[in-house]
Protein backbone atom coordinates (compact mmCIF):
# COMPACT_ATOMS: atom_id res chain seq x y z
CA UNK A 1 0.00 0.00 0.00
CA UNK A 2 2.66 2.37 0.21
CA UNK A 3 4.50 1.88 -2.34
CA UNK A 4 1.40 2.54 -4.47
CA UNK A 5 0.73 5.56 -2.51
CA UNK A 6 4.11 6.72 -3.17
CA UNK A 7 3.78 5.79 -6.95
CA UNK A 8 0.92 7.63 -7.40
CA UNK A 9 2.52 10.46 -5.57
CA UNK A 10 5.60 10.27 -7.78
CA UNK A 11 2.96 9.73 -11.10
CA UNK A 12 1.68 13.27 -10.04
CA UNK A 13 4.49 14.83 -9.40
CA UNK A 14 5.98 13.89 -12.68
CA UNK A 15 2.77 15.13 -14.38
CA UNK A 16 2.72 18.65 -12.56
CA UNK A 17 6.84 18.75 -13.74
CA UNK A 18 7.67 19.15 -9.99
CA UNK A 19 10.37 16.24 -10.39
CA UNK A 20 12.24 17.89 -13.22
CA UNK A 21 12.15 21.04 -10.26
CA UNK A 22 13.02 18.75 -7.28
CA UNK A 23 15.81 17.14 -10.07
CA UNK A 24 17.26 20.73 -10.69
CA UNK A 25 17.37 21.37 -7.21
CA UNK A 26 18.97 18.23 -5.53
CA UNK A 27 22.48 17.32 -6.03
CA UNK A 28 24.34 13.64 -5.30
CA UNK A 29 22.32 10.70 -4.81
CA UNK A 30 18.60 11.78 -4.49
CA UNK A 31 19.97 13.50 -7.91
CA UNK A 32 20.80 10.60 -9.17
CA UNK A 33 17.91 8.17 -8.13
CA UNK A 34 15.41 11.02 -9.58
CA UNK A 35 17.02 10.43 -12.95
CA UNK A 36 17.16 6.80 -12.89
CA UNK A 37 12.66 7.18 -12.05
CA UNK A 38 11.29 5.62 -15.48
CA UNK A 39 8.10 7.95 -17.23
CA UNK A 40 5.21 7.16 -15.11
CA UNK A 41 2.95 8.71 -17.22
CA UNK A 42 1.30 5.12 -17.75
CA UNK A 43 -1.84 4.10 -15.35
CA UNK A 44 -1.03 1.81 -12.41
CA UNK A 45 -2.41 -1.36 -13.62
CA UNK A 46 -3.30 -4.30 -10.91
CA UNK A 47 -4.44 -7.77 -10.77
CA UNK A 48 -7.60 -6.94 -11.13
CA UNK A 49 -7.04 -5.77 -14.47
CA UNK A 50 -6.06 -9.26 -15.41
CA UNK A 51 -8.95 -10.75 -14.76
CA UNK A 52 -9.88 -13.30 -17.17
CA UNK A 53 -6.88 -12.92 -19.15
CA UNK A 54 -8.17 -15.90 -21.84
CA UNK A 55 -5.96 -16.73 -23.89
CA UNK A 56 -6.45 -15.74 -28.34
CA UNK A 57 -6.47 -18.77 -30.60
CA UNK A 58 -5.74 -22.24 -29.52
CA UNK A 59 -5.09 -22.55 -25.71
CA UNK A 60 -1.46 -23.63 -25.28
CA UNK A 61 -1.32 -23.44 -21.26
CA UNK A 62 -1.62 -21.52 -18.17
CA UNK A 63 0.84 -19.71 -16.59
CA UNK A 64 0.64 -17.64 -13.10
CA UNK A 65 2.23 -14.00 -13.43
CA UNK A 66 4.23 -13.38 -10.31
CA UNK A 67 3.18 -9.69 -9.69
CA UNK A 68 5.93 -8.07 -7.46
CA UNK A 69 6.01 -4.41 -5.64
CA UNK A 70 7.58 -2.44 -7.95
CA UNK A 71 7.54 -3.53 -11.33
CA UNK A 72 3.39 -2.62 -11.81
CA UNK A 73 4.09 0.86 -9.95
CA UNK A 74 7.03 1.71 -11.77
CA UNK A 75 6.62 -0.14 -15.10
CA UNK A 76 2.95 -1.06 -15.73
CA UNK A 77 3.11 -0.75 -19.07
CA UNK A 78 5.70 -4.15 -19.22
CA UNK A 79 3.00 -5.92 -16.57
CA UNK A 80 0.46 -4.82 -19.47
CA UNK A 81 2.33 -6.02 -22.32
CA UNK A 82 3.72 -9.22 -20.78
CA UNK A 83 -0.39 -10.23 -20.52
CA UNK A 84 -0.76 -9.05 -23.95
CA UNK A 85 1.93 -11.41 -25.11
CA UNK A 86 1.31 -14.38 -22.90
CA UNK A 87 -2.41 -14.22 -24.22
CA UNK A 88 -1.57 -13.60 -28.24
CA UNK A 89 0.60 -16.80 -27.75
CA UNK A 90 -2.43 -18.66 -26.47
CA UNK A 91 -1.74 -18.92 -22.47
CA UNK A 92 -4.32 -18.10 -20.04
CA UNK A 93 -2.84 -15.87 -17.73
CA UNK A 94 -3.68 -15.98 -13.76
CA UNK A 95 -2.49 -13.74 -11.34
CA UNK A 96 -2.58 -15.78 -7.63
CA UNK A 97 -3.87 -13.92 -4.68
CA UNK A 98 -2.50 -13.77 -1.51
CA UNK A 99 1.41 -12.71 -3.06
CA UNK A 100 3.39 -10.17 -1.53
CA UNK A 101 6.90 -8.77 -2.00
CA UNK A 102 9.47 -11.47 -2.74
CA UNK A 103 11.94 -10.70 -0.31
CA UNK A 104 14.74 -9.39 -2.30
CA UNK A 105 15.27 -6.63 -0.30
CA UNK A 106 14.98 -7.95 2.69
CA UNK A 107 17.35 -10.85 1.87
CA UNK A 108 19.75 -8.57 0.49
CA UNK A 109 19.58 -6.87 3.55
CA UNK A 110 20.58 -9.31 5.91
CA UNK A 111 16.93 -9.84 7.32
CA UNK A 112 16.59 -13.18 6.42
CA UNK A 113 13.59 -14.07 9.13
CA UNK A 114 11.67 -11.59 6.83
CA UNK A 115 12.26 -13.07 3.71
CA UNK A 116 11.31 -16.08 4.84
CA UNK A 117 8.12 -15.17 6.13
CA UNK A 118 7.93 -13.57 2.70
CA UNK A 119 8.88 -16.71 0.94
CA UNK A 120 5.94 -18.81 2.55
CA UNK A 121 3.63 -16.39 2.17
CA UNK A 122 4.38 -16.51 -1.53
CA UNK A 123 4.28 -20.66 -1.59
CA UNK A 124 0.98 -20.53 0.01
CA UNK A 125 -0.48 -17.87 -2.54
CA UNK A 126 0.90 -20.14 -5.52
CA UNK A 127 0.37 -23.76 -4.27
CA UNK A 128 -3.93 -23.12 -5.02
CA UNK A 129 -3.48 -22.53 -8.91
CA UNK A 130 -2.26 -25.08 -11.49
CA UNK A 131 -0.06 -23.49 -14.11
CA UNK A 132 2.29 -25.03 -16.49
CA UNK A 133 4.92 -21.95 -15.51
CA UNK A 134 5.42 -18.96 -13.18
CA UNK A 135 6.04 -15.74 -15.01
CA UNK A 136 8.61 -13.13 -13.57
CA UNK A 137 9.13 -9.62 -14.78
CA UNK A 138 11.52 -8.32 -12.33
CA UNK A 139 14.79 -9.98 -12.36
CA UNK A 140 15.92 -9.13 -8.89
CA UNK A 141 12.28 -11.24 -8.06
CA UNK A 142 13.31 -14.07 -10.55
CA UNK A 143 16.67 -14.52 -8.93
CA UNK A 144 15.34 -14.74 -5.03
CA UNK A 145 12.29 -16.51 -6.15
CA UNK A 146 14.96 -19.48 -8.04
CA UNK A 147 16.26 -19.21 -4.32
CA UNK A 148 13.42 -20.40 -2.15
CA UNK A 149 14.44 -23.93 -1.80
CA UNK A 150 17.74 -22.14 -0.29
CA UNK A 151 16.25 -20.00 1.48
CA UNK A 152 13.53 -22.00 2.87
CA UNK A 153 16.47 -25.32 3.68
CA UNK A 154 15.37 -27.33 6.81
CA UNK A 155 12.17 -25.98 7.16
CA UNK A 156 8.73 -27.34 7.08
CA UNK A 157 8.57 -25.94 3.38
CA UNK A 158 11.50 -26.71 1.91
CA UNK A 159 9.06 -29.27 0.04
CA UNK A 160 7.13 -26.68 -1.29
CA UNK A 161 9.78 -24.66 -2.32
CA UNK A 162 11.32 -26.85 -4.13
CA UNK A 163 8.43 -27.72 -6.35
CA UNK A 164 7.99 -24.21 -6.65
CA UNK A 165 11.89 -24.15 -7.91
CA UNK A 166 11.05 -25.99 -10.87
CA UNK A 167 8.13 -24.89 -12.26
Amino acid sequence: ARLRLLGMLLRWMQRLGLLTLVECIASGRLREALQLLPDLSAPPFSPRDVVAAIPEGARRGRVALFWGCLAPILLPNVQRATVAVLRSYGYEVVVPEGQTCCGALHLHSGLRDDAQMLARQNLAAFANYENDAIIVNAAGCGAVLKRYPELLCGTTEEESASRFHLR
